[in-house]
């Protein structure tokens, strides 16, 4: 069970399980629903421990969902309330700012090509 006094932000809106593994947890973090810090941890044992993972810069916001496909569990989509979105090509190890950013994202979801 995961809860959220384990996170420094309290405040978690996503969750992502790695379609491999599901010991490989993601959560989106921030202060509040619309608030102004966001953090992403992540588990390797099943949620029983959490980390901080690092991000290339400060989100603009509270980081709100998280997506991961099946057909590529290594990748990790995670998106700020306020529009920044990041990648992880390495399960949540470490992640990159896209160049592109929306003006605001309620949720990610992965779709395959038909």
């Amino acid at each position: 069970m995961v809860t959220t006094e384990r996170f420094p932000p309290r405040y978690s809106r996503g969750i992502a399980i790695k379609p491999d593994d599901p010991n490989v947890i993601c959560a989106a973090l921030g202060d509040t629903a619309r608030g102004s810090t966001g953090a992403i941890h992540r588990a390797t044992d099943g949620g029983a421990t959490w980390e901080t993972r690092p991000l290339p810069v400060e989100p603009n916001a509270n980081l709100w969902s998280l997506a991961t496909p099946p057909a590529a569990p290594q990748r990790v989509l995670a998106a700020s309330l306020c529009g920044e979105l990041y990648a992880s090509h390495e399960a949540g190890d470490s992640w990159q700012k896209l160049k592109r950013e929306c003006s605001e994202v309620g949720a990610l979801v992965w779709a395959p090509n038909s």
